[in-house]
C-alpha cells in the first residue's frame, strides 16, 4: 500500500485487517494525522511482521505518530547530492537523468545503514517486534527522482526481500519469493 498526499487515509482500526498487507509506504503524509486506533493498529502489524517505509518530507519527526521514537535516522539539516552514475550502478544500469538530492542523516540508536551512496546515507532501518520500520533521506514521490526510468529499479533495490531476511530482525518472508520463485511485481 502507498498512502501519499494530503488526504487523510482509510486505514484499518485494527491489526488483523492488515494481515495481507506486506508494506505500507508513507510519503507526504503524517502518521501522527491518523487516529490512535489507526496508529495502534499499524504499530501492532508492524511488531507482528509488517514493513512500513517512510520517506523523508518536509512534516518533520512528529509527524511519525506513534513511530517517532522508534525512526532510524536523524537529520542535521543539510543536503548531498547523489550522482547519475551511482544511482545507475547501484540500480544495474537504471536510468537516471539528473543528480538527486537528498538531505543528509544519521543513524539514531540501534538504527542500521540499509543503503549507502557515495558516502552518504540513503536509507535506514530498525526492527520493530518481528517487523520492520525503514526510512529514506528523499521523498519517495517528489520529481524529479519519481518520474526517471530507473525509480522502479532503485524502489526494488531499498524493498529487495533478501536484504530483509538477511538481517535477521525476526522478519519472515515466503522463502519462494527471495528464491526467485515469482517476479517481483506479483508481490
Amino acid at each position: 500500500i502507498f498512502i501519499n498526499g494530503p488526504n487523510n487515509p482509510y486505514l484499518a482500526e485494527d491489526a488483523r485487517a492488515l494481515d495481507m498487507v506486506d508494506l505500507i509506504m508513507f510519503d507526504e503524509i503524517a502518521i501522527s494525522d491518523l487516529s490512535d486506533k489507526q496508529q495502534n493498529a499499524l504499530y501492532s502489524w508492524v511488531q507482528q511482521g509488517g514493513t512500513i517505509l517512510v520517506g523523508n518530507d518536509d512534516f518533520g519527526t512528529g509527524a511519525a505518530g506513534i513511530f517517532e521514537d522508534s525512526l532510524p535516522l536523524t537529520f542535521d539539516g543539510s543536503e548531498a547530492t547523489i550522482a547519475v552514475e551511482d544511482l545507475s550502478k547501484f540500480t544495474r544500469n537504471g536510468v537516471f537523468t539528473e543528480d538527486v538530492n537528498v538531505s543528509r542523516a544519521s543513524l539514531k540508536d540501534n538504527g542500521i545503514a540499509h543503503i549507502t551512496l557515495s558516502n552518504t546515507l540513503l536509507v535506514g532501518k530498525k526492527g520493530i517486534g518481528k517487523g520492520l520500520l525503514m526510512q529514506t533521506t528523499f521523498s519517495l514521490g517528489d520529481e524529479p527522482l519519481s518520474s526517471m526510468a530507473g525509480y522502479g529499479k532503485l524502489l526494488a533495490e531499498i524493498l529487495s526481500l533478501t536484504s530483509f531476511n538477511n538481517q535477521h530482525m525476526g522478519y519472515q518472508s515466503v522463502a519462494g519469493y527471495a528464491g526467485g520463485w515469482t517476479y517481483l511485481n506479483e508481490l
